[in-house]
């Protein structure tokens, strides 16, 4: 074989495996995992509920951490009817939902990511 074929098949493989190596060594994407919320605490004299879905990964900036992305979806609190056991909407909205208490008898409620179809823990308060 001439020198000069040589070469460039030598040439070639070496270029071939430096790219090889360098797809390797590249890191992909991250995946996306989102993870969907709905929360309810008393501020007195009002509740506020959230409903949001966190999601992480994805590509980050070179330098910067995995990122977090906050998306605000629809949701609503609910009061429980002692009577037949349903709950109903008494306040919705996306991202934070305020229910302002109208007495100070006791009820349990709960928010709703509707988006996501998650309810947070039921909170008995005073709170009509």
């Amino acid at each position: 074989m001439p020198s000069r074929v040589r070469h460039l098949l030598l040439t070639a493989a070496t270029v071939a495996v430096a790219a090889g190596l360098a797809a390797v060594t590249q890191t992909s994407a991250q995946a996306v995992t989102c993870n969907a919320k709905a929360s309810l605490h008393d501020a007195g004299g009002a509740l506020r509920g959230q409903a949001i879905t966190l999601c992480r990964g994805g590509a980050p900036l070179p330098g910067e951490p995995t990122p977090i992305h906050v998306v605000d979806d629809s949701g609503v609190v609910q009061r429980l009817d002692p009577v037949t056991g349903e709950w109903r909407a008494v306040a919705g909205g996306t991202g934070t939902i305020t229910y302002t208490c109208a007495g100070t008898a006791t009820n349990t409620y709960r928010t709703v990511n509707t988006s996501a179809g998650k309810a947070s823990t039921p909170l008995t308060t005073a709170c009509g």
